[in-house]
């Protein structure tokens, strides 16, 4: 004699599959995976993250902390900073998540930097808190591009404002995006804003300037330059230059 039992185990074959496919997704993605348990603690990484730290192998990191893990790799500050983050995750509700920029010090001592995700994860079925994952993309290049960028803004601001005329950009709308406040723009400091009508701020008009030079270039998509004479007997050489869109 003998007795059989047989159980109906697909959808938990499913979920193995499904579970399997997506570690995979993420194991061969470009951002970094982690998964702390609740004392933050890893549980999982990915590719992404151990080539990050240096770590062959999760059995380097499993069980640990940050605090282990990134002892002189990152600043103490820096570590703190993450470990808070990850407690700040925690305490969100099923589906919200946090949006931080985090920072690591680089072998060639240089920050680098990284948009950071992070989230709980919640079981399905008891909806009890099982761990907080986080998904981070490194922005490095996109920081110092936009550090370069400001650089070259402050390299060019300081250069327009020693030149001793009036140099002012308007948008079609006619409202001054920028001014270097000399010459015929010379106005007292306190009208000095931007995104005001040009011919209120400069001249103190109620509505656009009789015969603007500036209007009839935009419609044109034509510069002009020429010398013209105010009604106060005001003698100016003007240039009106287009900046059109590549399309």
């Amino acid at each position: 004699r003998f007795v059989g039992t047989h159980q109906d185990i697909t959808k938990r074959k499913q979920a193995e599959e499904e579970h399997q496919l997506l570690f995979q997704l993420i194991d061969n993605a470009d951002s970094i995976a982690v998964s702390k348990d609740l004392d933050l603690r890893y549980l999982n990484v990915n590719q992404a993250y151990l080539k990050l730290t240096g770590h062959k192998s999760l059995g380097d990191i499993l069980g640990k902390t940050d605090a282990e893990l990134f002892q002189g790799i990152a600043t103490d500050e820096q570590i703190r900073e993450y470990m808070n983050n990850d407690r700040r995750a925690l305490h969100l509700p099923p589906g919200e998540s946090i949006t931080i920029e985090e920072r690591l010090a680089g072998d060639d001592g240089e920050e680098r930097f990284f948009l950071t995700k992070k989230f709980p994860i919640y079981s399905k079925d008891s909806g009890d808190l099982l761990c907080v994952s986080t998904l981070s993309t490194e922005i490095t290049d996109r920081k110092r591009a936009e550090e370069t960028l400001r650089k070259s803004e402050r390299r060019f601001q300081k250069m327009l404002d020693a030149v001793p005329d009036m140099i002012s950009i308007h948008s079609p709308e006619m409202e001054i995006l920028y001014s270097n406040w000399q010459g015929f723009g010379a106005v007292p400091e306190g009208s000095r804003l931007t995104n005001t009508k040009c011919y209120k701020t400069y001249r103190g008009f109620d509505e656009i300037c009789p015969g603007c030079r500036a209007l009839e270039v935009m419609k044109r998509g034509e510069p002009i330059h020429e010398e013209t004479r105010l009604p106060d007997g005001t003698w100016l050489d003007l240039r009106v230059i287009p900046l059109l869109d590549k399309d």
